[in-house]
C-alpha cells in the first residue's frame, strides 16, 4: 500500500527490524508536522512517492526540505527511510478521500502486518477543548498522552513510566479524541493483530503554536526510542520559513 512491489522486495530483509513512524491528519497538523521535524533532522532518504495516492486527495509541489531549485517534489504521501537508524517514515500532506476511508484503513493495516514492520509510532492530537476538567489543567507532559497496544509493551520498554491505555481504555472513546482523525480506528486495528504500537497524542487547539505542539511531540518520542541526541536541536525544514 506504502511501496510499490520494487519498493517492498528492497526493504524486505529490513522490515522486520523496522519502526515505522507515520502521522494522522488532525488537529493543527500537529502529526505532519512532527515529520517533518524528523525529516529534516535525522538524514531520511526519500524512497517513495506512495501509490497511495489514489487513495488521498491530489497534491504536488516544491520539496519542503530541499532549497528552492530543487526537482525534487512534495506529493500526497511520500515515504522515507534510513536503515541504518531503522527507520521508515511516512509523511502524509494530505487526507485520505471521505469515500475511501475503510480503504484506506484496510490497505495500511494490512500492508503493515505483510512487512512484518517491528513496532508502529502513530503521531497525532486532539482538541484539549473536548477532554475532561482534569485535562484542561494538565502540563505541558501531561498534555501529550500515550497509549500502548497490548503488543506494545515489550517493544517499547522505555515507556514503563508512562501511562498505558489499552484498547479497553478511553481510546475506545472517540468522543475523548476528536480531532485525532483515523488514530483511533488504526490503534485498534494493529492492536487486534497484534502489532506493536505506540501512539502519541497531543492535546491541543487548532491555530495555537503547534510548531510548539509537534517539538512537544518528537522530544517524547526521541526519550522513547532515542533518535538523536538530547542536547542537538531539532533542523526546521524550509518549508517553516514563513511559520
Amino acid at each position: 500500500m506504502l511501496l510499490t512491489s520494487d519498493d517492498e522486495a528492497s526493504l524486505s530483509n529490513y522490515a522486520p527490524n523496522m519502526t515505522l513512524i507515520l502521522p494522522a491528519i488532525s488537529v493543527g497538523n500537529v502529526g505532519q508536522l512532527a515529520v517533518d521535524l524528523l525529516i529534516s533532522s535525522l538524514d531520511l532518504e526519500l524512497i517513495a512517492h506512495s501509490p497511495a495516492n489514489k487513495l488521498t486527495l491530489p497534491l504536488v509541489g516544491p520539496s519542503a526540505y530541499i532549497q528552492p531549485g530543487s526537482k525534487q517534489l512534495s506529493t500526497a504521501v511520500e515515504v522515507y527511510s534510513n536503515k541504518e537508524k531503522t527507520l521508515l517514515v511516512v509523511q502524509q500532506r494530505s487526507d485520505f478521500i471521505s469515500h475511501a476511508r475503510k480503504e484506506f484503513l484496510d490497505s495500511l493495516v494490512e500492508w503493515i502486518v505483510k512487512m512484518k514492520i517491528k513496532r508502529v509510532v502513530l503521531l497525532s492530537s486532539a482538541f484539549l477543548s473536548s477532554q475532561l476538567d482534569s485535562f484542561l489543567q494538565c502540563s505541558e507532559v501531561e498534555k501529550t498522552r500515550r497509549f500502548l497496544s497490548k503488543a506494545g509493551s515489550a517493544a517499547f520498554p522505555s515507556v514503563d513510566n508512562f501511562e498505558q491505555q489499552m484498547v479497553s481504555s478511553r481510546f475506545d472513546d472517540p468522543k475523548s479524541l476528536r480531532g485525532a482523525g483515523i488514530s483511533t480506528s488504526l490503534f485498534q486495528r494493529l492492536d487486534e493483530r497484534n502489532v506493536a504500537m505506540l501512539a502519541l497524542v497531543r492535546l491541543c487547539n487548532e491555530g495555537e503554536d503547534n510548531v510548539a505542539d509537534a517539538v512537544a511531540v518528537v522530544n517524547l518520542l526521541n526519550d522513547v526510542i532515542s533518535l538523536k541526541p538530547v542536547d542537538k536541536e531539532w533542523k526546521r525544514p524550509i518549508s517553516w520559513m514563513d511559520l
